[in-house]
C-alpha cells in the first residue's frame, strides 16, 4: 500500500514537472457601467514536452469565470463555454478576440482603462499561474504581433 502511494505520488510529481505551461501579455477591454460580463485576452506557451491545457479560471473581479471560444455555427458566430484550451508540447495558443478568450460573468465594478486585476489559471497538469490583466482595449497587441 504504501509503496502503491509512493509511486503515485512521484508519477504526479513527474507529471507536473514536465508541465511548463505559462500565459503573458494579458489584457482586457474596458467595460461600461452597465455591462455586466469583461472579457481576457493572452498568451498561452508549453515550453515542456508534454501537452497540458487551460481548464479554469478565476478572478476577484467577477462573481464566475468561464472559458469561451466563437464557433460558426451555420454561419452565424456565437460564443460557448469549452471546458479547455489546449496548448500541445513546445506550442503556443493565442486567446484573442473572436476565438478563445477567458469570460468574466457578473463583474463587480467597470473595468477601466489603464486598471489591472489578478486572474488565476490553472491548468490540466495541477498547475496554477497567477497573472496580471492590464484593462487596455489590446492597444499596441497589432505592433507586438506584427513584430514576430
Amino acid at each position: 500500500m504504501l509503496k502503491s502511494l509512493s509511486i503515485l505520488a512521484l508519477m504526479a510529481l513527474s507529471t507536473s514537472a514536465l508541465a511548463d505551461i505559462h500565459a503573458s501579455q494579458a489584457w482586457s477591454r474596458f467595460t461600461a457601467p452597465s455591462v455586466p460580463t469583461g472579457v481576457v485576452f493572452m498568451q498561452l506557451h508549453n515550453a515542456g514536452p508534454q501537452a497540458d491545457a487551460l481548464v479554469s479560471a478565476s478572478s476577484p473581479v467577477a462573481k464566475k469565470v468561464e472559458i469561451h471560444n466563437h464557433i460558426n455555427d451555420k454561419g452565424v458566430m456565437r460564443m460557448r463555454q469549452v471546458a479547455k484550451v489546449d496548448v500541445p508540447a513546445g506550442q503556443s495558443v493565442s486567446l484573442q478576440p473572436g476565438g478563445y478568450h477567458v469570460m468574466l460573468i457578473g463583474l463587480k465594478k467597470p473595468l477601466k482603462l489603464n486598471d489591472t486585476f489578478p486572474v488565476t489559471l490553472k491548468y490540466q497538469s495541477g498547475k496554477t499561474q497567477k497573472i496580471t490583466a492590464t484593462v487596455n482595449n489590446g492597444v499596441g497587441e497589432q505592433e507586438h504581433h506584427m513584430n514576430h
